[in-house]
C-alpha cells in the first residue's frame, strides 16, 4: 500500500439473511466511495475479500477481527 491507500472493511450484521440483503447496497457504497477517492488520488482496497461461500463481503467482528487485521501487519510503517 501506498502513501494514499485506504483499506475498507466491511463490518457485517450477526443475522446472515440480514447480510445477503444488505451486501448490493455495501458493494455500491464501496464502489461510489472509492471513486470519490479516487477523485482526491486515493486508493480504496478491501480490507478481506469477497466469500462466496457466504455470499457476502461482510466480515462477522467477533469472530473474523483477524481478516482485516491480516492486511495491517503487511503494511509498511510511514516515517
Amino acid at each position: 500500500m501506498g502513501r494514499n491507500d485506504a483499506l475498507l472493511a466491511c463490518s457485517g450484521n450477526l443475522r446472515p439473511s440480514a447480510n445477503l440483503k444488505c451486501w448490493p447496497m455495501q458493494q455500491k457504497m464501496g464502489d461510489d466511495l472509492a471513486e470519490a477517492f479516487r477523485n482526491y488520488s486515493w486508493e480504496i482496497n478491501r480490507a478481506h475479500a469477497y466469500n462466496e461461500e457466504k455470499r457476502h463481503g461482510f466480515i462477522n467482528m467477533l469472530t473474523e477481527t483477524r481478516m482485516c487485521a491480516k492486511p495491517h501487519k503487511s503494511r509498511p510503517q510511514r516515517s
